[in-house]
């Protein structure tokens, strides 16, 4: 599939449906899903026997991973996988902690991952997550689990009044516990606590009974949807890293022909976090699905797999911010609108090595798209992604790409849509080759 223009508005108008209507990870798998059984791929449950001859997915909630079959058997062509993460940085609604105080209701929040904190201050925001919904408001125990949203902005977290703290724009330290704590403005019973009100709200969301309504998971969203500016190509929205690096993975999946190989999208969960959780990258989810794929009565069938495959690892990269640019290496800073980005690290932080980085060049020549290298100053410490993760628990020779971005992990990130775009057309590329 080559990118071209004539693609460019279409991808661009999904893009920004794709981000606007996934708040969560949780959305973002939801969305996943529909566009797969769209495109005639089977949901199978994790005690489903797998099939090998027919395209189907898995749906872990958090975490996805739909298979192409190909031509010949992974043992004889192996395996392509395009991965990415779901989860993006935020704040966990701590609801057993809300409480009623003179100057209205509060509710704690726990951190998720890496938050630009100062970011969540001061904005309109609304709950958003995923709750366990009782089958008859509990007669048994069957359930189901279901992403939810408000319709209406209904916390903030305010500053204190520069008045009150005159050294704020010196430089502040936001403590998670006692500064970032929300205000809620729940229309909910007042005569309710402030736990029941929360309750009451997402059930409402649901539109079930409170009493259908089990454990919550919830946390404080920014419902501004995502916005091209006026040039057309600046995008800025929520949860672009890691989203955007999912929507490209699934657009090059579903755009890319059948071919030899087994075509596999992967798209994690927990990698804000360290990966190690059951629908992680460092979870045994991706290995035990291709194990599944490669049974066959010959021995060695699974290392001569391993051995034919490719993962294209796509996550987040920094663009260069020109404010701060001694925070790079000026030879491998790429720019907005310049093209993908391939990582590199000498501490393998990211796992291109000089061979995935020479296949994966090979595939954006193959399809005209340009691309750029990040490497990290050499007296900083870079981030990782799922990209070395993945390698080492399966063995498969991994690249890692991403798309530019400024401000990651604000509230609020900055990338060009045709680097999304063009970052689509190497996936694609990547998992048509032979």
């Amino acid at each position: 599939m080559e990118y071209t223009a004539m693609k460019q508005e279409k991808f661009t108008n999904q893009l920004v449906t794709f981000l606007s209507g996934s708040p969560t990870g949780f959305h973002a798998v939801e969305n996943v899903a529909e566009r797969l059984t769209t495109a005639g791929f089977s949901l199978l449950s994790d005690r489903d026997s797998i099939r090998t001859d027919k395209p189907f997915f898995l749906n872990t909630g958090g975490a996805v991973i739909a298979v192409r079959p190909g031509t010949a058997h992974p043992a004889d062509a192996g395996f392509r996988i395009a991965a990415a993460h779901t989860d993006s940085p935020g704040l966990r609604l701590k609801i057993s902690g809300a409480h009623e105080a003179t100057g209205g209701i509060w509710a704690p929040v726990e951190v998720y991952g890496g938050p630009i904190l100062s970011t969540w201050l001061d904005r309109e925001l609304v709950f958003a997550g995923r709750a366990v919904v009782y089958d008859e408001g509990r007669p048994t125990n069957a359930y189901t689990i279901r992403p939810f949203r408000s319709e209406r902005a209904v916390a903030v977290i305010p500053n204190l009044a520069i008045h009150l703290n005159r050294d704020i724009n010196k430089g502040f330290e936001y403590n998670a516990q006692d500064h970032m704590q929300a205000r809620l403005a729940l229309s909910a019973d007042t005569s309710l606590t402030a736990e029941m009100r929360i309750r009451q709200h997402v059930a409402d969301c649901l539109g079930v009974s409170v009493e259908a309504v089990g454990t919550i998971e919830a946390y404080l969203v920014d419902p501004a949807p995502a916005v091209l500016l006026e040039d057309g190509n600046s995008l800025v929205s929520g949860r672009i890293d890691n989203l955007a690096g999912c929507f490209s993975c699934l657009d090059g999946f579903l755009e890319a022909a059948v071919s030899g190989p087994t075509q596999v999208l992967c798209l994690f969960d927990n990698e804000e976090i360290g990966s190690r959780t059951g629908s992680g990258a460092d979870s045994p989810m991706l290995d035990s699905v291709l194990r599944r794929l490669t049974i066959s009565d010959d021995a060695e069938a699974w290392y001569r797999a391993v051995a034919a495959s490719f993962i294209v690892s796509n996550d987040g990269a920094h663009a260069l911010h020109d404010l701060y640019a001694g925070k790079y290496d000026s030879s491998y800073a790429p720019v907005l609108g310049g093209g993908p980005v391939l990582k590199v690290n000498s501490q393998y932080r990211y796992a291109t090595t000089i061979m995935s980085m020479e296949r994966t060049l090979q595939a954006a020549r193959a399809v005209d798209i340009s691309l750029q290298t990040l490497a990290g100053r050499s007296d900083l410490r870079t981030g990782s992604t799922i990209g070395p993760i993945s390698w080492t628990r399966t063995g498969i020779s991994t690249v890692d790409v991403g798309v530019p971005m400024l401000a990651m992990h604000s509230i609020r990130e900055i990338c060009d849509v045709r680097d999304v775009g063009a970052l689509s057309g190497l996936v694609c590329s990547l998992l048509e080759s032979e």
